[in-house]
């Protein structure tokens, strides 16, 4: 989750809007599901399998936000994208 968290404020600060929203969902979607498995299972061990398999709805809202950050990527290297600076 740390990784997850740091890996969101990069986008918060570097993306556009709409990469931030979906990376956004992303981020909750992981943390509700690895609170829920902390809540049953305690921290994971060395060993522990049950944490490698997240839900389907993070694996959609990842797949979501890939497809979104690749169009905007690509935009952006077609010089076709200019992102208003954050305040």
């Amino acid at each position: 989750m740390t990784q997850a968290g740091e890996a969101l404020s990069a986008v918060m600060l570097e993306g556009p809007d709409e990469i931030y929203e979906l990376a956004l969902e992303v981020f909750h979607l992981a943390q509700e599901w690895w609170y829920a498995l902390q809540y049953e299972h305690g921290d994971p061990s060395p060993g522990d399998t049950y944490h490698d398999y997240p839900s389907t709805d993070i694996g959609a809202a990842t797949e979501m936000f890939l497809q979104a950050a690749s169009r905007v990527l690509r935009a952006s290297d077609q010089g076709l994208l200019s992102a208003p600076l954050r305040t």
